[in-house]
């Protein structure tokens, strides 16, 4: 199984979840849906459910989940918290969910309009699958449709027909009720038509100009097809989102005589609605599905652990931690980032106006910097390892010091020139496969550094529990890394988040590192912040602080936006 396909079976929510999940099943490869077995189904008899996956092979239908699918489709109207975090180890996408869960998906789409502010990935009509314009029957004008879904719960559609027939005195000949479902009797006045529970409304919109239901898939069907839409509400809540797409309105928990006869006048409002909704282009929600993948589910540092979102966009999801309080991408579609030699020439020009070689000097110089702080807390160290060394400013900067540097890089160009050029001990390849012995002869290093190196890695577990092995007791570890918490991040999380390379799977602040090294039996024991940036202050940019005062604000407040951290393996064995 590829995919599980989760529909919302409670009732009160509609069929069209279900609905929509048994279409997706014919569109998704290798795709499940899970329907809970009679013992433990709450919601629906088995006649009804039946009758709704009329037609569904019996072997695409799972009643529970034993094993953890790549991939997991939560159609749902309210998703409580655990019911995302069952599924931790996989992908979680959420097609117009609400609820405490909501913000523990890995992915959301909402195809419908929503009111609150946690926003989705994408939100986009076109993935409803509209259907396309069709032309009215020549007995279909002024003819109304009533239907209000597979259930109706509000019992909406016996009342709004009353309403049509005897307030507004229309013939009942001119008015078609959809029978909501499987147990709902009506009481009809005599005339109406009414026709069964139906799996599309095409052929019934064909005959009809007006439809009168809620705010919902069939809301936007209708309108799509050029048919005029008046909605009743069966909450405030459905009522508000009904307003602000701006479809006719006429009453709240049970239809309004006055609203009804006022809405079933303004035809041209009606198509204004509709006219929007023929110009949405259909995409295919089962291909979107289909394209979405990550490198990674969950916290780097704690596979079984998923946070809160605490942004998202069309490509990626920024959660944090509730372990570690750590932030961390999820990021789908794209390609991975390459380190080789146009990474530290034309990418990092473009980020910094030189060339990484250009600029070999100035990182030198900021390395002999923090070679000070380092031998301020272990004066006695030898042995360093520099993860992700690059072209070696740093090495070279140690081996001036007297110590003992060696490296390691993923770019194959920038080690050859450590090795060829500087003429010091490195390996290219990745640290989360190296041995040091048979590379270096050593088990452990006194030193072990990664300069914005850490952020770049998706496996935090493996390589933390390496660089853990690595340094010895006593010895030390130094980072560098973008600061979650400097005065960019505070400024504007959207534009923060926004900015943030693709390719940093985190984003640290100094307690996330000392609470997660605490982890690996390190003990911070100095954090200096950096990247010191009065001119994002918004106080500066309006000319109402001093940019001297920011800077001093900046350094004493730790608002840099990048940070070092050191920190001291623990002795104990």
């Amino acid at each position: 199984m590829t995919t599980l396909l989760v529909p919302d079976l409670e009732r009160g929510h509609g069929t069209g979840h279900l609905r929509r999940c048994v279409k997706l099943l014919d569109q998704l490869p290798d795709s499940s849906i899970l329907v809970p077995s009679e013992s433990s189904l709450r919601f629906r008899g088995e006649d009804e459910l039946g009758e709704l996956l009329e037609g569904v092979p019996s072997g695409r239908i799972v009643n529970e989940c034993t094993t953890q699918p790549p991939k997991v489709v939560l159609d749902l109207f309210r998703a409580r918290q655990e019911t995302v975090l069952q599924f931790v180890s996989s992908i979680t996408i959420g097609l117009d969910i609400g609820g405490s869960g909501r913000r523990h998906c890995s992915y959301l789409v909402d195809t419908l309009p929503r009111l609150d502010s946690d926003t989705a990935n994408l939100t986009d009509l076109a993935y409803l699958d509209l259907p396309d314009p069709t032309p009215l029957s020549d007995s279909a004008e002024n003819r109304i449709l009533v239907t209000f879904g597979g259930e109706d719960r509000a019992g909406l559609t016996e009342a709004t027909v009353w309403v049509l027939v005897e307030r507004l005195e229309i013939e009942a000949e001119r008015v078609t009720v959809v029978q909501p479902g499987l147990g709902v009797t009506l009481n009809l006045p005599l005339g109406v038509r009414l026709i069964g529970p139906q799996p599309s409304l095409t052929a019934a919109l064909a005959e009809t100009e007006w439809v009168i239901c809620s705010y919902g898939l069939t809301a936007f069907e209708a309108a799509a097809t050029g048919r005029s839409v008046v909605t009743v509400a069966p909450t405030r809540y459905h009522d508000r989102l009904a307003a602000q797409v701006g479809f006719l309105r006429a009453g709240v928990r049970r239809p309004s005589s006055r609203l009804l006869r006022v809405a079933l006048r303004d035809k041209s409002r009606a198509r204004r609605i509709s006219d929007r909704m023929r110009r949405v282009e259909a995409k295919s929600a089962a291909e979107l599905i289909w394209n979405i993948h990550t490198d990674h589910v969950g916290c780097p540092a704690h596979r079984g652990s998923r946070g809160r979102a605490v942004w998202r966009d069309v490509e990626r999801s920024y959660f944090r931690c509730p372990v570690c309080g750590m932030v961390y991408q999820e990021r789908f579609g794209g390609g991975e980032q390459t380190y080789g030699a146009s990474y530290f020439s034309d990418e990092y020009r473009a980020q910094y106006g030189r060339t990484y070689i250009e600029d070999f000097d100035t990182i030198k110089q900021v390395g002999r910097r923090r070679l000070k702080r380092i031998r301020s807390l272990k004066p006695e160290l030898l042995s360093l390892l520099d993860i992700g060394c690059a072209y070696g400013p740093f090495l070279q900067a140690a081996a001036d010091c007297g110590l003992e540097p060696h490296g390691i890089d993923i770019s194959d160009d920038a080690v050859e020139y450590v090795t060829g050029i500087l003429k010091l001990p490195a390996i290219a390849g990745s640290v989360l496969e190296m041995d040091p012995k048979s590379i270096f002869g050593r088990n452990s290093f006194d030193v072990v550094t990664l300069w914005y190196v850490i952020e770049h890695f998706a496996d935090l577990e493996t390589l933390l529990s390496r660089v853990s092995r690595w340094v010895r007791p006593g010895g030390v570890l130094a980072i560098a890394t973008p600061s979650l918490t400097g005065v960019s991040g505070r400024r504007n999380a959207e534009t923060f988040f926004s900015e943030s390379p693709r390719d940093h799977h985190t984003i640290w602040s100094r307690r996330s590192a000392t609470t997660l090294l605490r982890e690996y039996g390190f003990r911070v024991r100095r954090t200096v912040s950096t990247g010191h940036h009065p001119e994002r202050y918004p106080a500066v940019r309006r000319g109402i602080l001093p940019a001297g005062l920011a800077r001093i604000h900046s350094r004493m407040f730790g608002w840099g936006d990048t940070f070092e951290l050191y920190a001291e393996r623990s002795t104990d064995e």
